[in-house]
This record gives C-alpha cells, sequence and structure tokens, in this order.
C-alpha cells in the first residue's frame, strides 16, 4: 500500500498497532468472528493466516464464512 522505495528499511515501532475482537455464539455454538485492527487494510493473505492459526489451535470452528477481519484508518494529530 502507498509509494515505497525498494531500499527503505523500517525499525522500531512508529505508532502501536491495536485491535479488538467480538466473538458471538448463538443456542446451537455457531459462531461469528469480528476484529477491527487500526491499519489501513487488512489483506487476503493476512485473514488466511490468521485462519490457519485459530484452526491449528481451535479446529474448524473459525472458517472463512465466520471471521471477519476489518481495517480502520486511526487519524494521528
Amino acid at each position: 500500500m502507498g509509494y515505497a522505495q525498494l531500499n527503505q528499511r523500517g525499525h522500531g515501532i512508529h505508532t502501536r498497532l491495536f485491535a479488538r475482537t467480538f466473538i458471538v455464539e448463538d443456542d446451537q455454538n455457531n459462531r461469528i468472528v469480528y476484529t477491527s485492527v487500526d491499519a489501513g487494510m487488512i489483506s487476503h493473505v493476512l485473514k488466511r493466516n490468521v485462519i490457519r492459526e485459530l484452526q491449528k489451535k481451535f479446529g474448524k470452528i473459525y472458517r472463512y464464512e465466520n471471521v471477519m477481519i476489518s481495517g480502520t484508518r486511526k487519524i494521528f494529530k
């Protein structure tokens, strides 16, 4: 995202990243996950990797159909 110079290397923390997750479960134990991340955008690769890690830990409870990760651009002054 944005215009980068290939020789540019980042280091340290410019601003900390914050996220909040809500998991809602109904009477039949069906779950929906909503995560809001203070980032400009969320890529398909990130969602795929998050779901892969969740499935390693919890099995098939979390899938593409019931996990949403949303990027929200935070304005710093």
